[in-house]
C-alpha cells in the first residue's frame, strides 16, 4: 500500500521531533509496505500509555479491524492495558485471509483535498479574528442539515493565535478516547463520526503533539484539561475532536494522503 503518484507526501515524522527521540515502528501485515513510526513520547505522555492506545492509532490508518502483535514475540497475546515496549510491532488483519485497505485522508480545507505539504493550510477566514467556534469549524466536515447540531458555540474553544494556527496545520490535537466509524450522508457527502469506547478518560482532554516545532506546543506535551478548564459552558464535542485527531494521525504517522486530490498552489 505505497503512496500512489500524485498523492501528497508529508515526509518522515522523524524530522519533526527533536534529535534522539525514540520511535515505535509498526508494520501492517507481516509483508505489507505500510508502516507507521510513532514517537515514544506521544504514547508515553498520552494519558493512555497502553497497548490499546497503540492499537487505536494503528486502527485509524486502515478500514478493517486489526490486531497488534509484538514483532519479537508474534504469538504472545498482548494485555490491552499494559504499557507498550519500545520494540517493533506488527498490526495484522483480525480476519485471516484478508488484507488491509487504507483509510481516506487526511482532509484539508475541504473534504476533497489533502492539506498542502508545507503545512500552510490554515482556516479560510482570518485566524487573528477567530471566534470561539472557529477552531473546530475550521477542521470540521462541511456543514449539512445532518450536522447542523455540531456547528454551535458549545463545540468550540478559544485558543491563543499560535496554537490556533498550529491546530489548523494538524501539529497537535485533543485526544478523548474514541473509535471512529464511517457514516454516509449521501452519494458524495461522507464524514467521520465516532462510537465512544466509554466516556473520555477521567472526563479530561489530552494534549497530543504530532509536530512539536514551536514552544507553544512543546510546553503543553503531557498536559490534560478538564471540561471547565476548556470551557465554562460545555466541553468540545468529542466527534469534532475525533475527526481532527484522525487527520493528524494520517498526516504524521502514515506520512502521505490516500484517495485525496492534491491541493495545488
Amino acid at each position: 500500500m505505497p503512496c500512489l503518484p500524485g498523492e501528497t507526501r508529508y515526509g518522515s515524522i522523524g524530522g519533526k521531533w527533536a534529535p534522539g527521540t525514540q520511535f515505535i515502528r509498526v508494520e501492517f501485515g507481516q509483508a505489507g509496505p505500510l508502516n507507521a513510526q510513532i514517537p515514544v513520547p506521544l504514547v508515553r505522555d498520552s494519558g493512555d500509555n497502553t497497548h490499546r492506545f497503540l492499537a487505536y492509532l494503528c486502527q485509524l490508518l486502515v478500514r478493517e479491524d486489526g490486531v497488534l502483535h509484538l514483532r519479537s514475540a508474534p504469538d504472545l497475546v498482548l494485555e490491552p492495558e499494559e504499557a507498550p515496549s519500545h520494540d517493533d510491532y506488527f498490526f495484522t488483519p483480525a480476519t485471516a485471509g484478508t488484507s488491509f485497505t487504507e483509510t481516506r485522508g487526511p482532509e484539508g480545507k475541504t473534504r476533497f483535498r489533502a492539506p498542502v505539504e508545507t503545512g500552510d493550510d490554515e482556516t479560510i477566514s482570518d485566524s487573528s479574528r477567530a471566534t470561539p467556534t472557529q477552531v473546530f469549524l475550521a477542521c470540521c466536515p462541511e456543514e449539512t442539515s445532518d450536522t447542523m447540531d455540531l456547528f454551535q458555540v458549545q463545540h468550540g474553544i478559544l485558543l491563543q493565535s499560535e496554537l490556533h494556527r498550529t491546530y489548523d496545520k494538524y501539529y497537535w490535537s485533543l485526544y478523548v478516547h474514541v473509535r471512529l466509524v464511517f457514516l454516509s450522508l449521501g452519494p458524495v457527502s461522507q464524514i467521520f463520526y465516532e462510537s465512544l469506547c466509554g466516556q473520555p478518560k477521567s472526563g479530561r482532554y489530552y494534549f497530543h503533539a504530532f509536530n512539536p516545532k514551536t514552544t507553544s506546543i512543546a510546553e503543553h506535551i503531557g498536559k490534560s484539561f478538564g471540561p471547565v478548564e476548556l470551557r465554562n459552558y460545555a466541553p468540545p464535542d468529542p466527534r469534532l475532536c475525533a475527526w481532527h485527531y484522525r487527520q493528524c494521525v494520517q498526516m504524521y504517522l502514515r506520512g502521505y494522503s490516500v484517495e485525496m486530490q492534491v491541493n495545488k498552489r
